[in-house]
């Protein structure tokens, strides 16, 4: 072995132990007992939080895929360790040429499942906007979730926007555990924990071969975003995320492959970004307001 072979190995597993300490930190310390404003829908099945009030008819209703618990006081009480409140696409959607109203939809843990999570995301949009114009912007799973929400919404012309999204699953637990060493199955199962939710995103899951109805997309306007993980240097996750696609053979962002993020529907218009799992919700908002898309 190589001296510079030597290096590289060293330097991954290093990056890898910072990774792991990293969000083992966040998970115990940084989100637990954080007090969450503007609560405004929270059950078994969704919470739904105002991120901002605007003067137009238009709401955004973001997912990132997260999930989430919080008590009757709004404090968090279990997050995904990689969770983030999503500031930075809010200072995004700030930026555009209309002053929306922005709410965002999070999973929580106790969720028995997509199907069900999306029912009740009807509910609440049928309720309480219904004379708004919508815009579903989801990231990852909860692309997933706002699409089969088509099925129980009351009738109207959306704007859909999809990013990164888990239309033909993730790769199985079983093969990850088998393909990767030690410290990468760590570093998995931090990101990717399981429960019913992420279950239901798996390949060959009962949920998609047997539940999941995407074909509502093509009667809105809607906006297919895939996305595809670059190397791009000092930005650790990133870069890890590439490892994780190349070891496992993914071939997409690091977390879903390319052609998993699509399913045959009439889209407007497609696009791919390069950016990893993580990053892609913020570069594809950024492209779409480029181009007016929002």
């Amino acid at each position: 072995m190589s001296l510079l072979t030597s290096f590289l190995h060293v330097l991954l597993v290093c990056m890898v132990i910072f990774v792991i300490i990293y969000i083992v930190w966040r998970s115990i310390f940084q989100c637990k007992g954080y007090h969450m404003k503007g609560i405004l829908y929270n059950s078994q099945e969704l919470i739904v939080q105002c991120l901002k009030s605007g003067t137009s008819n238009t709401v955004i209703v973001m997912g990132n895929g997260w999930n989430i618990s919080v008590d009757r006081n709004s404090r968090i009480t279990k997050h995904d360790p990689i969770f983030l409140i999503p500031k930075k696409e809010l200072e995004l959607l700030k930026e555009g040429k209309e002053d929306y109203n922005i709410i965002t939809a999070y999973f929580p843990f106790e969720c028995s499942g997509i199907d069900n999570s999306a029912a009740e995301l009807a509910y609440f949009l049928n309720k309480y906007y219904y004379g708004y114009n919508i815009i579903l912007l989801g990231h990852s799973k909860s692309a997933v979730q706002f699409a089969q929400m088509l099925n129980y919404l009351n009738g109207r012309n959306l704007k859909l926007i999809f990013v990164s999204p888990a239309f033909g699953g993730v790769i199985s637990d079983e093969k990850v555990m088998s393909t990767l060493g030690i410290l990468d199955r760590i570093m998995y199962r931090l990101i990717f924990v399981p429960h019913k939710v992420n279950e239901d995103i798996t390949k060959g899951s009962f949920f998609l071969r047997e539940v999941a109805d995407f074909s509502k997309i093509s009667e809105h306007e809607s906006y297919l975003v895939r996305s595809k993980v670059w190397k791009k240097p000092f930005n650790i996750i990133n870069n890890y995320l590439l490892h994780m696609d190349r070891k496992l053979g993914i071939l997409g962002d690091g977390i879903i492959g390319y052609e998993e993020q699509y399913c045959d529907v009439k889209w407007k218009r497609e696009f791919t970004v390069y950016a990893s799992h993580s990053d892609s919700m913020a570069v594809a908002i950024q492209e779409l307001e480029d181009i007016s898309i929002l």
